[in-house]
């Protein structure tokens, strides 16, 4: 299919609801490229757009469980990917080995996907990863996380068989910005945590099965602010907290145990966060505490 020659100014292609298109022409012009709603023989032109620095495949036909081998293998310039609203895909292996230059990944609401591909590590420009709503997602591949020195931020939404960040997080020594979000299956964070000395915010919420946070939270030196809500199983803060001399702010909320403890003089952890600036407890956050300028991690 040709035509692309008549479009030498057209960057961004927006293909929405189009059921019966089965080919995009080369338009070599395009670096972003969206498409919704559409036939999966569509998928198969994105290998003939190695231009594309962005790109986002949604709600594409719901019985495809697999992308075509090989589309993304020559996408040297690709930035962003989102891959959002497949029900039956079940595996991205080989999709992510040559994506050099991807700079944001998001996965959103493919609930037949339960690991991520080892292929992760060799995304080196990573710095966003996104996850939400992946049901059957179970854990963060040990060593798929191997290569991303470079990965800022990190989030893991709406995951309910999600237990595990797996040791593999020793790896993201970059990392800055951490958020799970309504994981219930979520019991602990891992030891390797500690290795994470970038870290400068930590969102934990919505998490009914995590019942302790681990020491090695105290090797966190660089963690700024730290936001934990509706996690009710979550009996206490660690002895370690007041190592962390560069925390700010922390917020708790609706957290029982943690109210009950906490609570400030009477509380058996209230000594542990004593050296916080700005601490709230059930209670609303005014903007001047500088957390109502703060982006909680959304995905793509």
């Amino acid at each position: 299919m040709t035509g692309g020659e008549n479009l030498p100014c057209l960057s961004t292609l927006d293909i929405t609801d189009c059921p019966k298109l089965v080919e995009i022409p080369i338009i070599p012009s395009i670096s972003g490229l969206i498409m919704r709603r559409n036939n999966a023989m569509l998928i198969s032109s994105v290998m003939n757009l190695t231009s594309l620095s962005s790109l986002v495949i949604e709600n594409v036909d719901d019985e495809l469980t697999v992308l075509p081998d090989g589309l993304l293998q020559n996408h040297k310039m690709l930035e962003m990917l989102k891959i959002s609203n497949m029900p039956n895909l079940k595996s991205l292996t080989n999709q992510l080995d040559n994506l050099s230059a991807l700079n944001e990944f998001c996965l959103e609401y493919c609930d037949k996907i339960e690991s991520l591909p080892e292929g992760l590590q060799n995304l080196h420009s990573l710095r966003e990863l996104h996850i939400r709503g992946c049901n059957n997602l179970l854990s963060l591949p040990m060593n798929g996380l191997q290569g991303l020195s470079s990965l800022r931020s990190l989030s893991i939404n709406s995951c309910n068989k999600f237990c595990s960040l797996s040791e593999g997080i020793q790896y993201l020594i970059a990392l800055e910005d951490l958020d799970i979000d309504s994981c219930p299956k979520l019991i602990s964070l891992p030891e390797g945590i500690q290795h994470l000395t970038a870290l400068r915010y930590l969102y934990i919420w919505t998490c009914e099965d995590l019942s302790s946070l681990p020491k090695q939270i105290g090797c966190l030196t660089s963690l700024s602010h730290l936001d934990i809500r509706y996690c009710p199983n979550l009996m206490s803060i660690p002895d370690e907290l007041q190592n962390l001399t560069a925390l700010k702010s922390l917020i708790i909320e609706e957290c029982p145990h943690l109210k009950k403890r906490c609570k400030k003089d009477s509380g058996e952890d209230s000594h542990k966060i004593s050296h916080i600036p700005d601490v709230w407890i059930n209670s609303e956050i005014p903007s001047s505490t500088g957390w109502g300028s703060l982006r909680k991690l959304k995905c793509c």
